[in-house]
């Protein structure tokens, strides 16, 4: 605020739009003019400029809500393009009867020789630009293209206002901005900790890593403008003001990153102990086998038998007997220990930690504002651009301090 600014409630007030915005506006309406003279081919029409005359309409709006809010009375543009547009009308009847004037001159001189034949078309083209320079169109274009014309209509006449509102800059464009950094994000640490073979890597792209960065994935608003006093000129108020879509997402924006995890050395580890397994299940069976053999020889020596002859044939029998069931205990025990053994021999991969890979995919971003697909996003879109545009202006407007007394500061 310009010190020792007294800004009144109920002030009126008028919008001038974006420079760039009438000055497109314009131009095209002086082509489609001189297309209808046929002085010029039709105009190609660009979609883009209409959807931007439309686009600030809907901004516009929301500029008269806040001035109105703030305390000012916001008057129709349309009414001081009309004014301008009178104005021009009455001044080109004076241009004409000028240049008729000049013209009967420049016929003079073509008469007296002055100039030639050849030369007169070019002088009449100078003289008609130099005393109409929108080519004879003026009727037809756009009368609010600056500033000064804006001040020119307040000042005077049955339709006037206290202030202009100039604005220089509404819009609302997709804004990466800075890019957000993942490791900084709590959720993501969560995930690296329980996680110690997934990395954050500079390159955002889908593959074994999380990107480091990730670009922001919406819009951002921008609204700059000052209140000029018509009756003096003085500034008295000037703003700038942006704002992102996180400003107006009550849920926020949710980035999913799906990661998906396989073991990189689970065949060498499950390989090695399979193997190892086999090798013990063998070698308990050699033992449960050795086993059985035994006990069938404990119950073999134990039957009583009958023999005829000397005692050196019943001590050889013994001595036999003896001798299968001492082997039998041999066998058994010497597959006991090979069983231990086996187990003992654990293979080193049994202590081996597991090892990960992992498949990260491109991040989902919901709702995907900047990316919209169906109807049902295109429209998401369209209503949270209004969002953005209602609050950037009323929260700049109501900057202005009004004052609701004369003479109060």
């Amino acid at each position: 605020m310009r010190q020792g600014a007294i800004i009144k409630t109920g002030s009126s007030v008028v919008i001038s739009v974006p420079e760039d915005l009438a000055s497109n506006r314009a131009n095209r309406e002086r082509s489609d003019a001189a297309s209808s003279r046929g002085n010029a081919p039709p105009t190609s029409r660009n979609t883009s400029d209409f959807r931007t005359d439309e686009y600030f309409n809907d901004l516009e709006q929301y500029i008269e809500r806040g001035l109105i809010a703030v305390g000012f009375q916001a008057k129709d543009r349309s009414k001081f393009e009309a004014k301008l547009r009178d104005l021009r009308e009455s001044s080109k009847a004076v241009r004409d009867n000028s240049f008729n004037i000049a013209l009967d001159e420049l016929k003079k001189e073509l008469t007296d020789g002055k100039i030639s034949l050849d030369e007169f078309p070019l002088k009449k083209k100078q003289l008609q630009e130099k005393l109409d320079p929108t080519g004879g169109v003026g009727k037809n274009i756009t009368q609010m293209t600056d500033i000064s014309e804006v001040i020119r209509a307040a000042q005077t006449g049955d339709v006037m206002a206290d202030y202009v509102l100039q604005v220089n800059k509404l819009d609302i464009q997709n804004f990466p901005g800075t890019p957000l950094q993942l490791n900084t994000r709590l959720e993501v640490q969560a995930v690296l900790n329980q996680n110690p073979g997934l990395r954050i890597v500079e390159e955002s792209s889908a593959g074994n890593s999380l990107p480091a960065t990730l670009q922001q994935p919406w819009a951002q608003a921008r609204f700059n403008a000052k209140l000029i006093e018509v009756k003096t000129g003085s500034i008295d108020w000037i703003g700038e003001f942006s704002i992102e879509s996180s400003a107006v997402l009550e849920d926020g924006i949710k980035i999913t990153i799906r990661v998906r995890r396989f073991t990189s050395n689970g065949k060498a580890i499950v390989g090695a102990i399979s193997e190892y397994n086999t090798r013990v299940r063998e070698a308990y069976q050699s033992t449960v086998n050795a086993m059985q053999e035994l006990d069938e020889k404990y119950r073999e020596v134990m039957q009583p038998v009958k023999y005829e002859g000397n005692a050196q044939i019943g001590a050889a029998i013994q001595s036999r007997r003896k001798s299968e069931v001492e082997e039998a205990q041999k066998r058994f025990a010497q597959r006991v220990d090979e069983y231990r053994a086996t187990i003992e021999k654990k293979p080193p991969e049994a202590k081996v930690d597991w090892t990960y890979n992992y498949n990260v995919d491109w991040p989902i971003v919901d709702p995907d504002l900047l990316n919209p697909k169906t109807e049902e996003e295109k429209r998401r879109r369209a209503e949270h651009d209004k969002a953005l545009g209602l609050k950037v202006t009323r929260d700049l407007l109501q900057t202005i301090k009004m004052t609701k007394e004369e003479g109060a500061k």
